[in-house]
């Protein structure tokens, strides 16, 4: 096994993993230090002891870029976020690599580190009911799948993922965000970077990711390679010798020649759409229609291919990120092109435009409500304003009714108070004359 000569090991600690994805990271927008701008950078990575993102260059030294206030699990970067598990609060959290900003994202169930994978824009992750979910990293949708096991890891390489149940692993060709079945295998079989998938059940057991058939290999020795963690070429591993020049270039071909694919699946569709040919374009898998669905709506009053508005429609009818707006596009570009299609096709079309006139209704009579409410809180707010101004008058009144009683007691006291002492006047009168008769008849 000969090691390549122009990419020698790093030797890591072994809570340290990659942050998948981050190979081809652009550093021109990273907060680095002056002195770090020309280190040549292999790869961000998670080091899960010390709660820490950094870079690593390719002398070994590591470059902290963040510190985490949580327990990481695995992580990948997806354009400018840091997908990330929080294992503290079971969620997939994002952390932006220019900013740093942190936020929840998706709550997770699962084992271990395995809890979701990135696969060109979708996010496959284990929720917490142990069901294998979708998330459309371009429109924001998450969206069911056709595994329909409790699972408990998704981990992969590429378009090839395995999801783990209790008794066995499931391998699926990932394409345009579609799963396509490629195989059942016994067994718990989890991705190492090294290019293989071991049977964490039986260590001697392991598929290789570069057999498309996927057969399952037994090498007693295979664990001889184990050793402490190293950072290679194809990334963090365990199996660092395995790592050999030949497979180097047949991996990374292997991604290449995936990517390229998509990318010139997604061209020739813009290319078919920008001339408004449908009959190319219907050609492509639904996930194409999901995640250009505004493009096709903006031709759409053109088309009078009944495929595209089948497809379209699946896609608006199963988004709960599709506006009100973008369904009564669809309705009406069905109306105007509609008169020839198939009577069996046109009742599935018919059904997905029911739905959303039924939604559009929704949410006009939402909308009278929402409005209706705020008339009556006007309404209402105006009662209690009249309400409050009639009862300040009124108490105005009292207070000043108050004000005339006390005013009323105090001339009445007055009035009192004179009439006691006229009558006491009156009394000394009475007696000083009394008196006088006595002493005169004396």
């Amino acid at each position: 096994l000969s090691q390549p000569q122009w990419f020698q090991p790093i030797e890591l600690n072994r809570d340290i993993n990659n942050v998948y994805g981050s190979e081809d990271l652009c550093l021109d927008k990273l907060q680095l230090s002056q002195n770090k701008k020309d280190v040549r950078i292999l790869s961000m990575l998670v080091d899960h002891q010390n709660k820490l993102l950094f870079l690593l260059s390719h002398t070994g030294e590591q470059i902290p870029t963040m510190t985490l206030n949580f327990e990481p699990g695995c992580a990948f970067l997806y354009e400018n976020l840091v997908y990330i598990v929080d294992c503290n609060s079971e969620k997939i959290k994002t952390i932006d690599i220019h900013t740093h900003q942190l936020v929840d994202l998706l709550e997770v169930g699962g084992f271990n580190l395995f809890r979701f994978i990135i696969v060109e824009d979708t996010l496959f992750y284990v929720d917490r009911n142990y069901m294998l979910l979708g998330y459309n990293l371009k429109t924001k949708d998450e969206f069911g799948t056709d595994f329909l096991k409790p699972c408990w890891n998704v981990t992969g390489r590429g378009n090839l993922i395995a999801v783990l149940d209790v008794r066995e692993t499931t391998f699926f060709e990932v394409k345009q965000g579609l799963l396509i079945e490629k195989k059942v295998v016994e067994g718990q079989f989890v991705f190492d970077n090294a290019g293989v998938f071991l049977n964490s059940q039986n260590p001697g057991e392991y598929i290789d990711v570069l057999d498309e058939n996927l057969e399952l290999k037994k090498k007693m020795g295979l664990w001889k390679f184990v050793g402490v963690k190293h950072h290679t070429a194809l990334g963090v591993t365990v199996f660092k010798d395995l790592v050999t020049e030949q497979r180097i270039v047949d991996m990374t071909n292997g991604c290449r020649a995936i990517k390229n694919v998509v990318l010139e699946e997604i061209c020739q569709f813009n290319k078919a759409l920008l001339k408004e040919d449908w009959k190319h374009a219907v050609q492509h898998p639904q996930q194409i229609f999901t995640y250009h669905s505004n493009e096709v709506l903006a031709k759409l009053h053109t088309c009078k291919n009944q495929t595209v508005y089948q497809k379209l429609g699946f896609a608006l009818a199963n988004s709960r990120e599709t506006s009100i707006q973008q369904k009564q596009k669809y309705i009406d570009a069905f109306q105007i092109n509609s008169n020839e299609f198939k009577k069996k096709e046109k009742v599935e079309i018919q059904n997905y435009v029911n739905a959303m006139q039924r939604d559009i209704e929704v949410f006009k009579s939402c909308q009278k409500l929402r409005k209706a409410m705020e008339i009556d809180k006007k309404q209402f707010i105006n009662l209690i304003d009249s309400n409050q101004e009639k009862t300040e008058a009124q108490l105005q009144k009292v207070d000043s009714l108050i004000d005339e009683t006390k005013k009323q007691e105090v001339d009445n006291k007055y009035l009192l108070d004179s009439n006691l002492n006229h009558a006491k006047q009156l009394l000394e009168a009475h007696d000083y004359a009394v008196m006088f008769l006595r002493n005169v008849i004396q």
